[in-house]
């Protein structure tokens, strides 16, 4: 993996100011790619291209960028990985006669472009990537990225020129960047603990969709959102899947599968540096590392994280897996006062304000001191329904389907209505149906029974549900809007749980999870890859009925099935925790200081973004422990953390 970086400007440029420029924001992304760096410019076209260089295929001189292809019509800067380009180049050599310079995957992917174009070179290409290229002949620079978004790439136009690059460090180290935070997706953020695409936390700059790309040119419009071309969809994948499912017994499902994730964990180990893998013990990280040790003549390096209050301590459910498999296995043991530092230094990596609790930064960090490219098991809860919600809301909505339509407005109105006394009776059973904590203060318990009873989208009821009771908007200085980046009738599938799933594909993985996991480990240097993200295993997931996902209760199970094969089930089947931290208990004491400093009136009137009264009413709530807000304190600390590194 690499970091990218550039500038277009149709008049085009000054040769000292372009120098300086490509230079100050390539010279920002060094942490992403310490091994080789490399700055094109075009003074007469306008186009600047910076590559900081992450020597994982072909370390040597031929897989060094910006690299131009054999016709000379395009130059490149590439970030990550293209799984697949050996098969590729067997292809190529079939029907074109190519002299390669090297064999890195970046020349592959130029002969793929030179050959067949951009777009048909993406359908082909199998791989975690962003990329920038442009084109000689028709003076177009055409960005694109991943289909699962697993790399990142903004864009946007200030002051005239177009930027672009792996992370806004990168784009706000030019001379024409605006520095002017985007006041209208606070209230997004706070309701998902992330800046959703294609939006990005500053006026004018945005994020490529993934699976698609964007085509720059002198007839492009400044301040619009680029109109994006989609290679790959994945509401193509998922509706097709749904409609059309696969046919057959449970063991030829997951023997499909299985064979389908071997391939991907195979063709993920292809490097010319040490590899490994993280490994939390939960099923994910266990099938993947299951996978890869069973293909391995050597003992694969794992790594996991541990806590020294035991309490929270889960590394001996990875260590058990790991002397199971046989792998050389590492465990650091982290201390409170290590992990708090480590929260408030995060936020400078992020790039951009990112509510996450995790210890992974530590796990990347342990890694690199072994290997410099890491396996993981990100996006299996996400493609086959693992995280607890689904089931929920699911039964959530069955409930409120018990009702007929007519009648649901009426008893939210009077819900909504009712004296307060009258309410806290008359609420109680409806409490305890939809699980809505006693705790919770009264006008919340109303004001969430009263939406979520008057909801028929099945997207809504889940935004609703996944938020801290729809106080979000309240938390925002009143002046400020929100963008709407939700248009919620296209997202609804027939049933709620894979309309949950394909927006956690679309919008959470790559908005969050992704985020984390590319901004840790490149933070010190280190590939994450993500075996089971590989789109063709995104397609065959879409194809497997729910209930062959969801079995009995038992969520994940076609993964289940594979992983006891190689693992115990007793090592592996128990509740998810993953690498993160008590929050709700630490906010009230470890961590009560930095919260209270971060959201002391002082601090929130300083930049005026969230209202005084509100935060503070919640942040007094929670510290004296008559609700947990655990979740919309952890996004506000998030964000005012944020600030002191921008």
């Amino acid at each position: 993996m690499c970091g990218i970086t550039g500038f277009y400007n149709p008049v085009g440029l000054n040769q000292s100011d372009a120098t300086k420029n490509i230079c100050n924001m390539r010279e920002a992304l060094v942490h992403r790619g310490p091994d080789d760096f490399g700055d094109w410019i075009d003074i007469r076209d306008g186009i600047a291209l910076g590559h900081q260089r992450l020597s994982i295929l072909d370390v040597s001189s031929a897989g060094h960028q910006p690299m131009a292809s054999n016709s000379g019509r395009y130059r490149i800067v590439f970030n990550g990985e293209i799984y697949n380009h050996l098969e590729l180049r067997i292809d190529l050599d079939k029907t074109h006669r190519i002299k390669w310079r090297g064999h890195s995957d970046t020349e592959t992917l130029l002969a793929l472009i030179d050959m067949f174009g951009l777009r048909v070179a993406l359908r082909k290409i199998v791989g975690a990537f962003a990329i920038a290229i442009w084109d000689e002949q028709t003076k177009v620079l055409s960005l694109a990225r991943d289909r699962m978004g697993e790399k990142p790439l903004y864009y946007g136009w200030q002051n005239g020129t177009f930027l672009f690059g792996s992370e806004l460090r990168a784009v706000s180290k030019h001379m024409s960047f605006e520095d002017v935070i985007n006041r209208n997706v606070i209230v997004s953020y706070l309701q998902t603990g992330a800046i959703t695409a294609p939006y990005s936390i500053y006026n004018g700059i945005y994020k490529v969709l993934p699976s698609t790309f964007i085509e720059i040119t002198h007839k492009s419009n400044p301040g619009v959102i680029e109109n994006p071309v989609y290679y790959w969809s994945l509401e193509d994948v998922a509706r097709n899947g749904v409609k059309k499912p696969l046919l057959g017994s449970d063991n030829e499902l997951v023997d499909g599968l299985e064979e389908l994730i071997n391939k991907s964990v195979s063709l993920q180990t292809i490097s010319d540096v040490p590899l490994g893998a993280y490994l939390s013990g939960g099923i994910d990280s266990s099938l993947v590392v299951a996978l890869l040790q069973s293909n391995s003549m050597e003992k694969v390096k794992t790594f996991t994280i541990g806590f020294e209050e035991k309490k929270y301590d889960e590394s001996m459910y990875a260590q058990s897996v790991a002397d199971h498999l046989g792998t050389d296995h590492t465990t650091l043991y982290l201390t409170k006062k290590e992990i708090i530092r480590d929260i408030t230094e995060t936020q400078g990596i992020y790039d951009e304000p990112l509510s996450d609790s995790s210890a992974s930064l530590r796990v990347a960090t342990l890694a690199k001191k072994d290997v410099k490219v890491a396996l993981c098991g990100d996006g299996g809860d996400e493609l086959f329904a693992g995280y607890s919600h689904y089931q929920k809301i699911s039964k959530i909505s069955r409930l409120i389907d018990a009702f007929p339509n007519v009648t649901r407005p009426v008893i939210s109105k009077i819900g909504t209505s009712l004296p307060s006394k009258l309410i806290t009776v008359a609420s109680e059973p409806f409490m305890k149906l939809f699980k809505i904590s006693t705790a919770t203060p009264l006008g919340l318990k109303i004001h969430k029974l009263a939406k979520v009873f008057n909801v028929r989208d099945h997207n809504v009821l889940y935004s609703l549900v996944k938020t801290s009771g729809m106080i979000e908007e309240s938390l925002v200085n009143k002046e400020y809007g929100e963008i709407d980046t939700k248009n919620y009738s296209i997202n609804n599938f027939d049933n709620i749980i894979d309309t949950m799933l394909f927006c956690d594909q679309k919008d959470y993985l790559s908005s969050d999870i992704l985020v984390k996991s590319d901004r840790n480990s490149m933070s010190v240097g280190i590939e994450n890859r993500a075996p089971l993200l590989d789109h063709r295993i995104v397609e065959m997931a879409w194809k497997f009925p729910l209930d062959v996902k969801i079995r009995n209760g038992v969520a994940k199970w076609p993964l289940r099935q594979i992983l006891h094969k190689y693992v115990p089930a007793q090592l592996v089947d128990r509740p998810k925790m993953g690498f993160g931290i008590p929050a709700e208990e630490w906010l009230r004491g470890p961590l009560k200081s930095w919260v209270s400093e971060l959201l002391s009136p002082e601090s929130l009137i300083k930049d005026n973004f969230f209202d005084v009264e509100n935060v503070q009413y919640i942040l007094n709530q929670h510290m004296e422990g008559n609700y947990n807000w655990q979740v919309v304190l952890w996004r506000l600390c998030a964000f005012q953390e944020w600030l002191k590194y921008r």
